[in-house]
């Protein structure tokens, strides 16, 4: 629902961290020569507008993502201005890393109020990721692997949520991608 109101660059960072797990300074600080077939590498991230290194060893890493979120990257990568290796995928007019933060607030969350959507912050869609790799079967340490976790109590035990009674997962899944139904409409 969410993905398809937004415009781009916004529907693959949103597609990326809800269906890749990201940071939003790891997203921030993606290049497109991070990109690697279906493997997104992460070994840079942007802290309070500063390029840096992840947040700890293990959040270096190469992350799988679906096929979906791949055409919703290359989508993007067809209209934006900067295209080099070397660039960042998701830059303002100086090719320098975008402001999440700034865009959530700016961009995103208008748009999902006027859908009435709830609030909702980029930290939110990996622990929906976790929870719905949980909820899959998905073996705790390539979900530990994914969203760069140094252990498998952190993500199964503060991020993935298997008594997620009130549906909050699903809830935030459908910000990401909507479900066959809607996909028809």
């Amino acid at each position: 629902m969410l993905v398809r109101a937004l415009r781009q660059p916004y529907k693959a960072t949103v597609g990326l961290a809800g269906l890749g797990g990201l940071r939003r300074g790891e997203l921030a600080a993606l290049r497109w020569n991070d990109f690697q077939g279906s493997k997104v590498r992460v070994d840079e991230a942007v802290y309070r507008g500063c390029l840096g290194t992840p947040k700890s060893a293990k959040s270096r890493r190469t992350v799988s993502v679906p096929a979906v979120v791949l055409e919703l990257i290359e989508d993007w990568r067809s209209q934006c201005r900067f295209k080099g290796q070397d660039d960042f995928a998701f830059s303002i007019r100086t090719n320098s890393p975008i402001d999440l933060n700034r865009e959530m607030e700016r961009t995103i969350k208008p748009i999902a109020e006027k859908l009435g959507l709830p609030r909702f912050s980029w930290h939110d869609f990996r622990h929906a990721y976790t929870t719905w790799g949980r909820q899959a079967g998905v073996e705790a340490e390539i979900m530990r692997d994914q969203v760069g976790h140094a252990s498998v109590l952190m993500t199964q035990d503060v991020y993935s949520h298997l008594d997620d009674r009130d549906g909050a997962a699903d809830k935030i899944g459908r910000l990401v991608w909507p479900d066959d139904e809607e996909k028809a409409a």
